[in-house]
């Protein structure tokens, strides 16, 4: 999770200067890898033991 955090500068200076594509790019990646995140916690959770 820390490489979402690295990228949000990186997505408010793309959003800043009107670079859609590498806004989008960025964003779509920090989902991803926060649902990815998401999934591996649940998943540790369900199969926690003992």
């Amino acid at each position: 999770m820390v490489i979402c955090y690295v990228l949000i500068p990186y997505m408010n200076s793309a959003k800043d200067s009107a670079n859609d594509t590498l806004f989008i790019f960025l964003h779509a990646t920090s989902m991803i890898l926060t649902l990815v995140t998401l999934l591996i916690n649940i998943f540790l959770i369900v199969k926690w033991k003992y």
